[in-house]
């Protein structure tokens, strides 16, 4: 991935709303132009594929597809005639060249900084990570359709399209800090209160739930939703500590390595890629352990019920050939007895300053966060520590 891009907050809406507004509504949409002079006049789509991706757009698709310079290049060229209303006359169509119009979309999608606000949104240069394939067994009001992921300065924005009423949510995420296991005993997490709601945690450290080979989450959120309500908890895996970050429907909420989270709840209707309501989090990456250049942080989203002793048919990334809600309770979950595999990865790629910066945040002092200082006194500098993947403010990880 590409580190993160960012456009004028200006030119953005501005840039959209004279491209996708005036030239994709006009014709499609039912909006009149004004013609040569004073004829009115409309564009008139000249194949059905322009009328398709007219339609995903009325629908609210806020997705950014890797393929949509493309798209919006097939529309023009395939848009090239107006017709009068008033004489049938038919007339060249662009008043702005092609070229012009592929830069106003290319400053459309040159996203800036992520805002959290449980919507997936134009232009935030999200990448799509997996669609949901098999429909959920638990109704539209519960589903778990689309992931998506952006790294954004030294956080990375994770956007779940999706719904929980009266079930909850559970993204587990892998970033390469301590803590990560492949197996989950039941008596993992010991304090923070409500610790049987992750994977019906009890008193056993015999059974849990095994995730597939090379998949080793250091942390997780859960999501419990109730009508319009949406309750965050987070878990660290190194701790064994629960921390409820708070009520996320209506305000956006921070709690340490989460700094930003606002959960939008809607049900299904139609296409689970279109689906663009559900949670949005953004999370520091210097203080969940992602490490120094270029890594992988993995990820595995789940659907489960208000308990979590029960799981929904539905998970992102993907089960293989497999329909039936997850049996066995949550504690009998073995994922390397299902085929395919079940995780997602983006790539991250953390330079020294944004690294730095999430050991010390708002800090100036080159005393401290100077590649060559030593804030921690370990005898290692800060550019030693960043090329080694150490914490820089903690002697006792060297």
């Amino acid at each position: 991935m590409e580190p993160t891009r960012r456009a004028s907050a200006a030119l953005r809406p501005l840039a959209w709303r004279v491209f996708f507004a005036g030239l994709c509504d006009a014709g499609i949409f039912g909006m009149e132009w004004r013609g040569e002079g004073t004829r009115e006049a409309k564009v008139r789509p000249s194949s059905p594929a322009v009328q398709e991706f007219s339609t995903r757009h009325r629908r609210l698709h806020a997705r950014r597809s890797p393929n949509l310079l493309a798209q919006y290049a097939t529309f023009l060229i395939n848009c090239r005639t107006k017709e009068d209303v008033s004489s049938n006359e038919r007339i060249p169509t662009m008043k702005i060249p092609l070229a012009s119009a592929l830069a106003f979309a290319a400053v459309g999608i040159t996203h800036a900084q992520v805002v959290i606000d449980g919507s997936l949104d134009v232009g935030e240069g999200y990448e799509e990570l997996a669609v949901q394939t098999v429909a959920s067994n638990w109704g539209a009001n519960n589903h778990l359709s689309n992931i998506h992921a952006v790294q954004d300065g030294d956080e990375l924005a994770i956007f779940i399209g999706g719904r929980a009423d009266g079930n909850a949510i559970i993204l587990f995420l892998d970033t390469g800090g301590p803590g990560g296991m492949e197996f989950i005993p039941n008596n993992l997490i010991t304090s923070g209160g409500e610790e049987g709601t992750i994977n019906n945690f009890g008193s056993s450290d015999t059974e849990g739930m095994t995730f597939e080979e090379g998949f080793t989450p250091n942390m997780a959120f859960r999501v419990f939703g109730g009508g319009a309500g949406a309750f965050v908890n987070r878990y660290n895996f190194a701790t064994g500590v629960r921390t409820y970050s708070g009520q996320a429907d209506s305000a956006t909420i921070s709690d340490g390595p989460l700094t930003a989270a606002r959960v939008v709840w809607s049900d299904l209707d139609g296409d689970p890629e279109e689906h663009a309501d559900g949670i949005e989090l953004r999370i520091d990456l210097g203080q969940v352990g992602a490490a120094a250049g270029t890594s992988d942080i993995r990820m595995m989203a789940m659907l489960v019920n208000d308990g979590s002793t029960w799981g929904s048919n539905q998970i992102l990334g993907a089960r293989t050939g497999v329909t039936d809600d997850m049996t066995n309770t949550m504690t009998g979950l073995n994922w390397e007895n299902e085929p395919g595999t079940q995780t997602l990865a983006v790539e991250v790629d953390r330079d020294f300053e944004s690294w730095i910066a999430g050991f010390f945040p708002g800090e100036t002092d080159p005393a401290i966060i100077g590649p060559d200082a030593d804030p921690d006194s370990d005898g290692l500098t800060n550019l030693e520590e960043f090329n080694i993947g150490t914490d820089p403010s903690n002697s006792d990880t060297d």
